[in-house]
């Protein structure tokens, strides 16, 4: 029984160390692409990496736990052991070559990429990678691998049913390595990012991992929203972007005192005008929330890209539009060349920070907002287990409190762009302490409302109020309405709300916009330029030509002056359209065509 416990925790160790050889080989292959780094700084890619190491160890040591588990006996178990052995160790030992061999002139981490090259294009494939480096990568992952294959079972069964449950328990907790523990959030590649140098997050990521992540949520791009030639395709969307709006003119001098030195931007979970009394659905949810429109910037036609908020953190922070069939953010490679708000302010001066009370290893949140430029991320690990109370980690109270704390710390006058994204409007609706209305998702909302509440009363307090701008604006439409029908423009309608020092009056903005808009017009108040952001339109630019979009799955719509409409690609029909009927399909071509550019985009990246 010993020796089959032994043989088993032997096996998952040594699979895991394979992949550590394999971070340790990377950082002296390119140790030349790391000047900027001390060694030290290096060395915790190794330390990071572990995490996937030892999922994709536990995945490889399954079949041999299995197989301690039932004792094969004899000839027929060395046998399937050195053949499970001999090709797992061929695939592993390939997968660390490949990375090290083709990041050099690629610049990522080992996707699916290579088999696409090699079905198409094997001798460009291969012409990647040098020669030294494949060879010395070589030599030392066959070592290892000789070295795992010549660890040897017992050829018999584990003696008594003790040996048998205490290696089925340890089998079965193979699932914790697998998932990297017990939060909500599963393994990512991005669950290894840990520093603002790209390259030393590279360096960290398991190359099996990162293959086997890129194959599971490969998506045939090109193929896809191909509804006519890309020539006539840049045309009609050229055609939409030129149609400009002049009554959308909003002096900003009117708007607001001074270029603001913080901006706070707060993404609300879920939130949607149907919370609002206006809506005429429900009265007393968000009281905080209406009393700043009343007093600030309140843009009422303005919706979500999304009903996701993976696909919305990159319409807000990138001005990317969402993809129905796909989602950016579960792909590494592709949003480390995205634009972003945080390093555009860089640019111009600003710090970035990032506030979360949740796992950023979700969805691959984390590596995101490495990519994006935020330099600090606080997140559900920098909080004390006391208050980590929900599902989704810590409340929102803490993290407006903790973000709170950060700014009234910081020196007045020093230019900040800070985020704070909020959960406990999530479902199950865990709100600690805080019993105001009986339904529990309505309580959920009054809670978050109640503490962005007291978020901006405490900034309002702070030295430098008067050059700050506070941004709300929601992910996307959440729980309430409990039945939304998704071809109702309503799902899709959500508030946006500018509060803070440098808002002159209170007002209404009624131009069309969407989340993507956020980025040009924010970044125009400041002085810089949004031209990295060409699916951004300025919300006080009279010039430009003012359009919400918005996309579920396989489905789209948009929202003009003269009409909304949504098509259901799977259907291949209209679903909701309010456009005259002599100019609905000119609109359907539209709308296909600036979804056609964006799957264009997207697989180019």
């Amino acid at each position: 029984m010993m020796k089959s416990l032994k043989t088993f925790l032997l096996t998952f160790l040594l699979w895991t160390l394979t992949g550590t050889v394999g971070h340790v080989l990377f950082l002296l292959l390119y140790s030349g692409l790391m000047t900027d780094a001390p060694w030290s700084e290096r060395l915790l890619a190794v330390v990071y990496g572990l995490k996937l190491d030892a999922a994709v160890g536990a995945y490889l040591t399954v079949i041999p736990g299995l197989l301690l588990l039932i004792g094969a006996g004899g000839r027929r178990m060395k046998v399937l052991w050195s053949a499970y052995f001999a090709f797992f160790g061929c695939v592993y030992a390939l997968a660390t070559v490949a990375n090290l061999g083709l990041y050099g002139p690629w610049g990522f981490p080992l996707d699916y990429t290579p088999i696409l090259y090699l079905t198409t294009s094997p001798a460009e494939a291969l012409a990647s990678a040098t020669l030294w480096q494949m060879a010395a990568a070589a030599v030392t992952m066959a070592g290892l691998t000789w070295g795992v294959w010549r660890l040897r079972p017992p050829y018999e069964a584990s003696a008594g049913w003790g040996g048998r449950l205490a290696l089925l328990l340890l089998t079965v907790a193979l699932i914790l390595p697998m998932r990297g523990g017990l939060s909500t959030g599963t393994n990512h590649t991005g669950t290894v990012y840990f520093s603002e140098n790209i390259r030393l997050n590279h360096a960290a990521v398991n190359p099996v991992f990162s293959f086997i992540e890129s194959a599971a949520h490969r998506e045939d791009l090109s193929s896809q929203y191909r509804f006519m030639s890309d020539e006539e395709a840049e045309l009609l969307v050229d055609s939409l972007n030129h149609e400009t709006d002049s009554a959308a003119v909003v002096p900003r001098d009117s708007l607001f005192t001074a270029k603001p030195e913080r901006i706070v931007l707060v993404i609300l979970e879920s939130f949607s005008t149907q919370l609002m009394e206006e809506a005429g659905l429900v009265k007393g949810v968000v009281p905080r929330l209406e009393q700043m429109a009343t007093e600030g910037l309140y843009f009422t036609r303005f919706y979500s890209n999304t009903m996701r908020t993976d696909r919305a953190l990159v319409s807000v922070l990138s001005a990317i539009p969402a993809f129905p069939t796909y989602s950016l953010m579960d792909q590494p490679r592709k949003t480390a060349t995205l634009p972003s708000l945080a390093t555009a302010l860089k640019q111009a001066g600003y710090a970035a920070r990032y506030y979360y009370g949740g796992d950023t290893n979700f969805s691959n949140m984390r590596s995101y907002l490495v990519a994006a430029g935020f330099q600090d991320i606080v997140s559900e690990k920098d909080f004390p287990a006391s208050q980590r109370t929900g599902k989704w980690g810590v409340a929102d109270g803490p993290v407006f409190d903790r973000a709170a704390d950060d700014l009234e710390s910081m020196p007045a006058g020093e230019p900040l762009f800070a985020v704070v994204q909020t959960s406990s409007s999530h479902e199950p609706f865990d709100v600690p302490d805080h019993q105001v209305l009986a339904y529990p998702p309505l309580n959920a909302f009054h809670y978050t409302d109640s503490c962005l509440g007291h978020f901006v009363d405490r900034l309002r307090s702070q030295p430098g109020w008067e050059r700050t701008l506070v941004v709300m604006v929601p992910d996307h439409q959440g729980c309430y309405p409990v039945v939304m029908n998704n071809y109702a423009l309503e799902h899709y309608h959500v508030p946006l709300v500018m509060t803070g020092g440098v808002v002159r009056a209170p007002r209404k903005i009624d131009t069309l916009g969407s989340q993507t808009d956020l980025a040009a017009t924010l970044l125009s108040l400041v002085g810089a330029s949004h031209e990295a952001f060409p699916w951004s339109k300025d919300l006080l630019d009279g010039g430009a030509a003012h359009y919400a979009v918005f996309a579920v799955p396989d489905a789209v719509g948009m929202v003009r002056e003269e009409g909304a409409l949504i098509w259901d690609n799977t259907s291949a029909r209209v679903m909701l359209s309010t456009w005259p009927e002599g100019q609905r399909e000119q609109a359907l071509q539209r709308l296909k065509a600036y979804y056609q550019k964006l799957y264009k985009m997207a697989d180019r990246l």
